[in-house]
């Protein structure tokens, strides 16, 4: 692999790659930035922060890659087309383009642990607050099993998806928890007594929820405000979940339904996804402030 990589070059870079006119014209590149963003998902700042992450801990999948190759990477993630249009696009073979752009997803994906991290939800806490993070699921539609398999039904989409947990800092506004595949036939009150995030929160902690989740008192849902201006306040909340959740589903590959059946793959794809869209919130501003001072006396 090349060495470190800046902004810079990377946009020199995607320019060779999708056929842009080299120009110094400010016009000319603030349309460049706008074409390869809606083609890959990020910009070019986070094009060289993921490069220069994967870089030192680059394993032999990735040994002769070239920067381009994690631009196909995330060409793949945004846009997901079939192979032969996404190679036709970069101007290589379906074969190049499968066996160099995969081993970027997984490296991307391979970063969660240093991307998202749950202790950022004590961010800028307001010290009285038992809840600081919002929860929700995000269901990804995906191809039929055979046989059927009822547990991947999903009343979202009508059909079988695969589910995840979310969890997105209140105070911070951060990604910080992120958890799946499961079968998206599984409860939200399963998931998150056995997936894990339950047993992660402190003793008098809890999560705001949507009114999916109930059946424990570690997850409040619309139903616990106690005045409006609590339940406001965590309507809000809610509300600004969702739009993490659409800053997700913008990458067609969790939009669309999954053409692979590989469960671990597309736990890959998801995973690199949130990985972007968290460097995306730390390099390009985070979302919009929420008042929020709920406190749960009887927690």
């Amino acid at each position: 692999m090349a060495g470190f990589i800046s902004p810079q070059q990377y946009a020199e870079v995607a320019r060779d790659v999708f056929g842009r006119p080299n120009r110094n014209m400010q016009k000319t590149k603030e349309l460049d930035r706008e074409i390869h963003e809606s083609l890959i998902g990020c910009s070019y700042v986070v094009c060289s922060e993921l490069w220069n992450m994967i870089q030192p801990h680059a394993n032999h999948k990735l040994h002769g890659s070239h920067p381009i190759h994690l631009l196909w990477a995330l060409l793949f993630l945004k846009c997901y087309c079939t192979l032969p249009i996404l190679s036709r696009i970069v101007g290589t073979s379906d074969r190049e383009f499968s066996n160099r752009s995969w081993p970027f997803v997984e490296a991307i994906h391979d970063l969660v642990n240093r991307v998202i991290n749950f202790n950022n939800r004590w961010k800028n806490w307001n010290q009285r607050s038992q809840a600081l993070a919002s929860l929700d699921d995000v269901d990804c539609p995906c191809m039929e099993f055979y046989p059927f398999n009822r547990g991947m039904y999903s009343h979202k989409f009508n059909g079988p998806a695969w589910r995840y947990e979310i969890g997105y800092s209140i105070f911070g506004k951060d990604i910080v928890w992120v958890n799946g595949p499961f079968k998206a036939g599984e409860s939200e009150i399963t998931l998150f007594r056995e997936a894990g995030l339950r047993n992660s929160l402190e003793p008098s902690e809890c999560v705001e929820c949507d009114s999916g989740y109930k059946g424990d008192f570690k997850l409040k849902n619309p139903a616990t405000g106690a005045n409006r201006s609590e339940r406001e306040q965590k309507s809000a909340i809610r509300a600004r979940h969702e739009i993490v959740n659409g800053r997700l589903k913008q990458f067609a590959v969790l939009d669309q339904v999954f053409r692979h059946l590989s469960r671990e793959q597309h736990g890959f794809c998801f995973k690199a996804v949130v990985v972007i869209t968290q460097l995306k919130f730390e390099f390009h501003g985070r979302l919009y402030d929420v008042d929020y001072d709920v406190v749960y006396h009887n927690h």
